[in-house]
C-alpha cells in the first residue's frame, strides 16, 4: 500500500485565493516566488489543497490513487476516510490565512512548509468550537504518480 506521510494535518492551501462558505472564508497566499506552479508535479499537489480550499470534494476525490493513504499525526486514513477528515476539519475552522513559506519539488515528491492561521468556529475531532484563534505551521510531502496523489 502505498503511504503519504504528513509531518503536520493537513490544512487548507493554495496560491492567492479567497473563498466565501456562509461566514467562513479563506485566504491562501504563495510567498515563494521561485515556485513554478507550471510544473505538473507541483501544480497538483498544490491542487490537493485548492480542492480541500473550495470544498470540491469530487475534484479531491479525482486527485488522490485509489491506493493512497494519509499517514501523519498518529492517524492512518484511506482514502475516503482522509477526505471525509478534510471535510470534518474544513467546517471547524473559519477564517483561513495560509501562506504556502517553501514549496521544494525534486522528481515525484513535492514538500511544502506552510503556515496558517485559523478560527475554531466548529465542533473538530469531539472537542467543541472554542472560538479561538489559531497559528498552525508545518511541512508535509506528497508523492505524484500519473497526476495522482499516491
Amino acid at each position: 500500500m502505498r503511504t503519504l506521510k504528513f509531518f503536520i494535518i493537513n490544512a487548507l492551501l493554495m496560491a492567492s485565493t479567497a473563498t466565501t462558505f456562509g461566514q467562513k472564508t479563506a485566504t491562501l497566499n504563495l510567498s515563494d516566488p521561485s515556485t513554478q506552479l507550471s510544473n505538473e508535479t507541483t501544480a497538483t499537489a498544490i491542487a490537493v489543497s485548492r480542492s480541500i480550499l473550495e470544498g470540491d470534494w469530487q475534484k479531491l476525490d479525482a486527485l488522490l490513487d485509489s491506493d493512497f493513504t494519509y499517514t501523519g499525526d498518529g492517524y492512518v486514513f484511506s482514502k475516503d476516510q482522509y477526505i471525509g477528515f478534510m471535510q470534518d476539519m474544513r467546517a471547524a475552522f473559519s477564517d483561513f490565512e495560509m501562506i504556502l513559506e517553501k514549496v521544494v519539488t525534486e522528481g515525484d515528491f513535492v514538500s511544502i512548509r506552510f503556515s496558517s492561521k485559523v478560527v475554531n468556529t466548529g465542533k473538530f475531532m469531539g472537542a467543541p468550537a472554542n472560538n479561538k484563534h489559531l497559528l498552525v505551521t508545518g511541512i508535509f510531502q506528497r508523492k505524484v504518480k500519473d497526476g495522482k496523489i499516491i
